[in-house]
């Protein structure tokens, strides 16, 4: 269900090209500061494995967290306990667990990363978006409108949907497969492929491996960034289920 680069850098302190990347708590740049790296810090933490679960009969169950330290308290100054449930079964069901531990409130954005793999994205496809504003990160930011019935793969791909809690569906003819991605405490959505220059110019993907892949993306950012009071928890679900299997 999952794409990952066979360049993806392994290592403490990189992010994995590929998988489910978790982004928090900014979504994209957020300054210069070296503190503050692209996508928040906690996509490349080691997190701590609370249980698995092995049933004889239906899904298996694993749940990660993420405390703030004193480490992230310089980079971001605010408490907080992440915990990441994934349910391994028919489908890959995910719930996301953002607590406030502070006594204050605070922001923040938050965006599962997912890599689908396609046979060729040259006939691949989105559905779910039409009619739906969305900013255009390929032209300088501009906001456009969704006016095709579905979203096809022709030239880089990056597209920010705000306001919008709609499933969508990614259609793979070439491999046969249709796969729902379904989502709840998510309002903005996020369709991403690098194409073929920014794919050369990212050392830990390989120059065509572009053409595997879609990243259909569960975000709040932008004006869909979440407020939360001290104390109060956000819970975040994503569900991705192939329609054919």
């Amino acid at each position: 269900m999952l794409f990952t680069s066979r360049n993806s850098h392994f290592a403490p302190g990189k992010a994995i090209r590929g998988g489910i990347p978790v982004i928090f708590p900014w979504f994209g740049p957020k300054d210069p500061n070296p503190l503050s790296p692209m996508h928040g810090f906690v996509r490349t933490r080691i997190w701590e494995v609370d249980f698995i679960t092995v049933p004889e009969v239906g899904p298996a169950t694993v749940q990660f967290s993420l405390e703030s330290n004193e480490e992230t308290l310089r980079i971001w100054p605010h408490p907080f306990r992440l915990t990441l449930e994934f349910k391994l079964g028919s489908s890959l069901e995910i719930v996301w667990k953002v607590r406030n531990t502070g006594r204050g409130r605070f922001q923040f954005e938050q965006a599962l990363h997912p890599y689908f793999p396609v046979a060729d994205i040259h006939s691949a496809s989105v559905h779910g978006l039409h009619g739906i504003d969305y900013v255009d990160k390929t032209d300088q930011m501009s906001m456009k409108i969704d006016s095709e019935p579905t979203i096809r793969f022709t030239a880089e791909t990056d597209r920010l949907y705000p306001d919008t809690t709609s499933d969508c569906i990614l259609e793979d003819p070439t491999s046969g497969r249709r796969l729902r991605i379904e989502k709840k405490g998510s309002s903005s959505s996020v369709v991403w492929n690098p194409w073929v220059a920014k794919a050369a110019a990212l050392s830990d993907l390989g120059d065509e491996e572009w053409r595997s892949f879609v990243c259909v993306e569960q975000v709040n950012a932008g004006r869909n960034a979440i407020t939360l009071p001290a104390g109060a928890c956000h819970y975040f679900e994503a569900r991705y289920n192939f329609l054919n299997k």
